[in-house]
């Protein structure tokens, strides 16, 4: 098993994520994105006749995700919501047009799809029925809010990370039921990972990502 970290770079754990199969280290992001060049695995899968559809309730463009990771497959297979839903709203969108790509696939072609959930970034966005901790913090605004008030927050903003976090599960389990009641359960590996880490004020330190 190989373990690849790189402290504070989104980016280079998006990279890895995709490359990983391919045993391509994530610091190579700029150099491919120069070269405009997509992963090997997502060459192989539209080589095979895969259905792939991407989705994401970000952006595509920024980070240039559509001339690095998935530069390969056609503009019209990269989906986003440009609109004013908050996070969980577009997750949950998003969401719904995976579970019922599904349900609606061509059952003659094997099919990838990759979903990037919004929700458990910063400011951490969840319906108040995906509350499973209180006290939570009702509002977060990293620009606004000064260090020593986010480490006097630190377990309010824990749970309010953990209330987003119980809202991507739920958005999971969809898709899982989903995989069940097509069949496709036995037959399809999931692979759920991040890009990455969150710290709480450890430490004295405001939030951080790794």
């Amino acid at each position: 098993m190989r373990l690849y970290w790189a402290p504070d770079r989104p980016l280079t754990g998006y990279f890895m994520a995709a490359y990983l199969l391919n045993v391509i280290y994530g610091s190579y992001w700029e150099s491919f994105l120069q070269e405009n060049r997509s992963p090997v695995l997502f060459d192989q899968l539209l080589a095979q006749n895969y259905q792939v559809e991407m989705f994401t309730s970000a952006s595509f463009t920024f980070p240039e995700f559509d001339q690095a990771l998935f530069a390969t497959p056609p503009g019209e297979h990269l989906h986003q919501f440009d609109n004013d839903m908050s996070p969980w709203q577009g997750d949950a969108a998003n969401n719904g047009l995976v579970v019922g790509l599904l349900h609606e696939r061509d059952e003659d072609q094997p099919s990838m799809v990759f979903m990037f959930y919004e929700s458990t970034h910063a400011r951490y966005d969840f319906p108040v029925t995906s509350v499973i901790r209180k006290p939570y913090l009702e509002d977060l605004n990293h620009a606004t809010m000064p260090r020593d008030s986010l480490a006097e927050e630190s377990d309010a903003l824990f749970n309010r990370y953990m209330n987003s976090s119980h809202f991507i599960d739920e958005q999971l389990g969809r898709i899982y039921d989903a995989l069940k009641e097509e069949g496709l359960w036995e037959n399809t590996i999931v692979v759920v990972t991040g890009d990455h880490g969150e710290e709480f004020s450890l430490n004295g330190r405001s939030v951080r990502r790794w």
